[in-house]
């Protein structure tokens, strides 16, 4: 990807079928470019109730429809915040954030 708005990287980010390890650590390294942190997760959550998350799986219900792209949100959640989100960047209203996403 040379060039792409930031919803775009999203979407690029958690595509359940074209998923790229060296993309996703290239803008988890460089997401601060694009996005705070809270935006970051505000963007990343935001995919698991998309409709163009549904592109192509006509007929299947939405359930069974976004669960790979849940999936491929909570995994690279999981990536950011063990290897990417810095100890500073963690505030509380972050944290609740991502406590409400995960419940």
């Amino acid at each position: 990807v040379r060039a792409a708005s930031p919803a775009r990287l999203i979407e690029l980010l958690v595509h359940p079928s074209r998923f790229d390890h060296r993309f996703c650590s290239a803008l988890l390294l460089t997401y601060r470019s694009f996005f705070t942190p809270a935006e970051l997760l505000r963007e990343l959550t935001g995919r698991c109730s998309l409709p163009t998350a549904l592109e192509g799986r006509e007929g299947a219900g939405e359930g069974a429809a976004l669960q790979p792209v849940r999936l491929m949100v909570c995994n690279v959640l999981q990536k950011w915040v063990r290897h990417y989100l810095r100890d500073d960047e963690m505030t509380p209203e972050l944290l609740e954030a991502l406590h409400s996403f995960v419940d």
